[in-house]
């Protein structure tokens, strides 16, 4: 049997081992594919049964040239760079690893939050500058410090991120409501559920004037969507995206701008990062296709 891994550097850059795969057969690892080469991918999947693949995409045309396949597994969570569709016609299974990253990335979404809390790297680097030696007073700081015990947390999608942060955010003694597509028990998560019009109501949701905390790891639309509501009625309410690891930014009273980070925006500045050039407009193409096809299917999911 040939396995084949078209994109491994992000997975394993060399500080682990493919052992496990090489057991179970030929097994070859390629760093990076180019994402807009079609020809270049079916030279690299070749006579492979298994193709393992991070984001380079396996399209419907890719699997027509690819009849040996019988395999297909996501070394992430996401699976819009496949053509389901087209494997689904041919048998083919395709998985995903959708917990992999829970607890990391909601470690990561804190780390965002205490950061514009705290600033801690901005006071670091005006340590070092020499600001608080110079300071006439003891005290020194540039940005009014944020304590957020006491605060409330709103999550919109309170699937195992959401409730991962959300335990986290209880923790730091924050106050976390939640709200997803359907009513849960009370009890059964770390935080009751509201209806969305009620999370981002100013009152009778939790949140206070002094209150502009809010996580959303929710599809391209509904972040839009929740953005305006909550721009106008917290001007300087706080954002923290994470559903695409390339799209962890953050946002003080920008919201739009943030949710307007489409999925082809956030595959672009993945190429751009690992391939080191520009996608080329024929790769724009097959991406926004791809990405228009998940969008799509995806509108109504939680991640």
């Amino acid at each position: 049997m040939k396995l084949v891994i078209l994109d491994g550097y992000c997975l394993n850059p060399g500080d682990l081992s493919w052992a496990g795969l090489e057991a179970l057969g030929e097994l070859t690892v390629y760093d990076r594919t180019p994402l807009d080469d079609e020809d270049e991918i079916v030279s690299r999947v070749g006579d492979c049964e298994i193709v393992l693949t991070n984001k380079t995409p396996l399209s419907r045309p890719v699997l027509d040239r690819c009849p040996q396949v019988r395999y297909i597994g996501l070394l992430a969570t996401g699976y819009n760079v496949v053509d389901v569709d087209a494997a689904r016609e041919r048998g083919i299974p395709v998985c995903n690893v959708p917990g992999y990253g829970t607890s990391s990335v909601a470690q990561f979404a804190i780390a965002l939050l205490l950061e514009i809390c705290c600033r801690v790297g901005h006071h670091d680097q005006a340590v070092h500058q020499g600001r608080w030696s110079a300071c006439p007073d003891y005290c020194f700081w540039d940005y009014p410090l944020v304590e957020l015990a006491g605060k409330t947390m709103g999550i919109v999608g309170f699937g195992s991120i959401g409730q991962a942060v959300g335990r986290i955010a209880g923790a730091l003694g924050m106050e976390v409501i939640a709200t997803g597509p359907r009513p849960w028990a009370e009890g059964t998560r770390p935080a009751p559920w509201v209806p969305m019009e009620e999370l981002l109501a100013p009152t009778g949701g939790g949140f206070s004037s002094n209150d502009y905390v809010q996580i959303t790891v929710l599809t391209q639309g509904t972040v839009l969507g929740a953005s305006r509501q909550l721009r106008n009625v917290y001007p300087n309410y706080l954002q923290i995206r994470y559903q695409n690891p390339a799209l962890q930014e953050l946002s003080l009273g920008g919201a739009e701008r943030l949710a307007r980070l489409t999925m082809e925006e956030s595959y672009r500045r993945f190429y751009r990062q690992v391939m080191g050039q520009e996608l080329s407009p024929e790769g724009c193409q097959v991406l926004r296709s791809l990405c228009q096809k998940a969008e799509e299917s995806r509108e109504e999911e939680m991640l």
